[in-house]
């Protein structure tokens, strides 16, 4: 096996069918599995005793994800599968050179085990070099360079975009259905470089918290959610670089407001202690004076509050080429 095989990646997600219903209930839990379900042809409830897990009752989702948890160890520990799980989805990845081998090994675990596997086409798919896991697209296209590409499904935005023309047309969002959208904003951001919806989406944020009461719509959270639905679409997806061995940057912060409130000073220094160089020690500084130093003491925020922000602001300007797929700790001089 050579060097270039080693890195050639593929992958898929096996997906169990029904999975809670391939669980029954104990008979000693019996007597906890009563279900209350209206009759419309009677006009009153009828009480059901429950033979499976009943899918989405909170002890159910914690006794299957012990199941799955279990499976998912020993096939690691046994068969030397390279997967993990999210409730009834088991991402997998192999070798190009192997894909076929391991695919079989974890269906024919399943059906020893008398787990049944999806044979739907949607879902039992075969190795590839890109696949769908958790809503998410994995692209192992550039593996052998040691990067591997995460972002969102387009389905996915596709339905969000429905979703915000819904609530545009209609001028109407209640404060679940905000609730519900911004858990999808949340993870479709997760899978792209920057965090800007929580900054940048005040409005939204409150009709979220209940600060905004009624369920109208206004113009600013209709900007807001345009907005989040271009980022969502345009930003850089995450890049997971595997070959990447060197230690953090380190960036140190500080600001001073001087002389009366007259005279603002900003600086900072980066330390970078790659393996194999000797430390790079860099630095800068810079006084805020006149209409910058102005605009600031108009501003709402302690002056010195954005002081102690803009060194960090600076820094990642002057230093991105250094930062890029680096981890950056920054200090900064100040709690708030």
């Amino acid at each position: 096996l050579s060097l270039t095989q080693a890195r050639d990646l593929v992958g898929r997600t096996l997906d169990l069918e029904a999975a809670y219903k391939q669980v029954s209930v104990a008979d000693s839990s019996r007597w906890t599995a009563a279900l209350s379900i209206f009759n419309p042809v009677l006009g009153c409830n009828q009480l059901f005793v429950a033979e499976v897990l009943p899918f989405g009752a909170t002890a159910a989702v914690y006794a299957f994800n012990r199941l799955a948890r279990a499976l998912r160890v020993v096939g690691t520990r046994l068969l030397s599968l390279v997967w993990s799980n999210y409730f009834d989805d088991f991402p997998q990845l192999d070798l190009e050179v192997m894909k076929g081998d391991s695919q079989s090994t974890a269906e024919e675990f399943f059906k020893l085990l008398g787990w049944q596997v999806s044979e739907k086409p949607g879902k039992c798919k075969p190795f590839a070099k890109s696949f769908e896991a958790l809503g998410v697209v994995v692209d192992l296209s550039r593996s052998v360079a040691n990067e591997v590409l995460v972002k969102n499904k387009e389905s996915r935005l596709v339905a969000l975009e429905l979703q915000v023309a819904d609530i545009v047309s209609s001028g109407v969002c209640s404060q679940a259905r905000a609730n519900s959208l911004r858990g999808v904003f949340q993870f479709a951001e997760g899978q792209l470089y920057g965090r800007v919806a929580a900054l940048m989406m005040p409005v939204f944020k409150s009709r979220c918290l209940g600060a905004l009461p009624g369920c109208h719509v206004p113009l600013e959270m209709i900007a807001e959610l345009q907005f989040i639905l271009q980022f969502l679409w345009v930003a850089i997806p995450r890049t997971l670089i595997a070959h990447e061995t060197r230690l953090p940057l380190l960036i140190f912060t500080d600001a001073a407001l001087e002389g009366g409130d007259a005279m603002g000073s900003v600086g900072a220094v980066l330390i970078d202690r790659s393996a194999g160089l000797p430390d790079v020690r860099q630095f800068f500084g810079a006084e805020v004076v006149g209409a910058a130093l102005e605009k600031f003491q108009t501003d709402s925020t302690k002056v010195i509050t954005v002081l102690e922000v803009l060194p960090v602001v600076a820094a990642i300007n002057f230093w991105k080429d250094r930062m890029l797929h680096r981890r950056v700790f920054v200090f900064v001089d100040n709690d708030g």
